[in-house]
């Protein structure tokens, strides 16, 4: 069956472009049957997904960042498809978790070799997202990252955060789920199905892709500067033993704030009025390598 190939040329601060000519040529070498389109702007490429999906094509490759899959999963049935990814964003953090190799000539392999995995999805209202989501501080970041990732590549997510840091005001947040019952003063609080964001923080270290459950991390109020010593132990994920560093388990939940704030989901953000979470299980097939399955069950 032919994949349809959907390309962000400008994924990778234009690298995507550059390079496309030779993933072609890979694909091919890797006896992957395509046609393939790029995307033109925001929202492009769910549009073409949903092209795809009125065409019953059930086979989609995305090459480009955890941005271009949040728009393909809203752009689709993630029941009908199976999807396959070549890492070539700015972060790739989703891929991290899923074991997908960054190299694109390994994740071409990938997709010629590998074996098919369902994984969960979270949804926030009425979007998908398949890695990580949430408000506060790291919301205002991802819009200042967004901003500065033109320029600056791999290192924008921390230089936003910085700049948050000395802006943002920790605010109440009240967390509401089928088990939990939770009120503080926070700097921000994230709803994970991946373990990773901005680049590389294991923000989620516990999460996992087919569990059937949502990781919920809060960093509650505390000094900037104790914030600023917290904050390399993300890399490592060691952070959830820090005692103003909470964690819970979900199905369903619900954040209120006490003011509105951009809401991140896969490194996009959207503006929602309510936040209304639940994680559907196994809901998209992707294509991971042999030794992703144990890596991802594993955690």
């Amino acid at each position: 069956m032919e994949w349809f190939v959907i390309v962000n040329p400008a994924a990778g601060k234009g690298k995507v472009k550059k390079l496309w000519p030779d993933i072609e040529s890979y694909l091919k070498k890797q006896k992957i049957c395509f046609t393939y389109e790029f995307t033109r702007g925001l929202n492009h490429a769910r549009e073409l997904a949903c092209r795809a999906m009125a065409k019953k094509i059930k086979k989609i490759i995305v090459v480009g960042g955890d941005g271009t899959i949040f728009e393909v999963i809203n752009g689709i049935d993630p029941g009908k498809v199976t999807l396959g990814i070549i890492p070539m964003g700015t972060g790739n953090d989703f891929a991290r978790t899923a074991g997908i190799p960054q190299d694109w000539k390994k994740a071409c392999r990938v997709l010629a070799n590998g074996n098919e995995m369902p994984v969960d999805l979270g949804r926030i209202n009425e979007y998908y997202f398949i890695n990580l989501s949430g408000t506060g501080l790291d919301a205002m970041t991802v819009c200042d990252a967004n901003r500065l990732k033109k320029y600056l590549g791999k290192i924008s997510y921390v230089v936003g955060l910085l700049k948050q840091l000395i802006c943002f005001k920790p605010i109440h947040i009240e967390v509401l789920g089928r088990d939990l019952c939770y009120s503080a003063r926070a700097w921000m609080v994230s709803v994970a199905n991946g373990k990773y964001y901005g680049n590389g923080m294991m923000v989620a270290p516990r999460a996992l892709l087919d569990d059937g459950l949502l990781d919920i991390i809060i960093v509650e109020e505390l000094p900037r500067l104790e914030f600023l010593k917290v904050f390399p132990q993300v890399y490592k994920g060691t952070h959830l033993d820090h005692p103003k560093v909470r964690f819970f388990r979900e199905r369903e939940l619900e954040i209120k704030t006490q003011r509105p704030l951009p809401v991140h989901c896969d490194g996009e953000i959207l503006n929602l009025t309510s936040l209304k979470y639940s994680v559907v299980p196994g809901k998209l097939t992707i294509k991971v390598p042999g030794t992703a399955e144990t890596l991802v069950l594993a955690g």
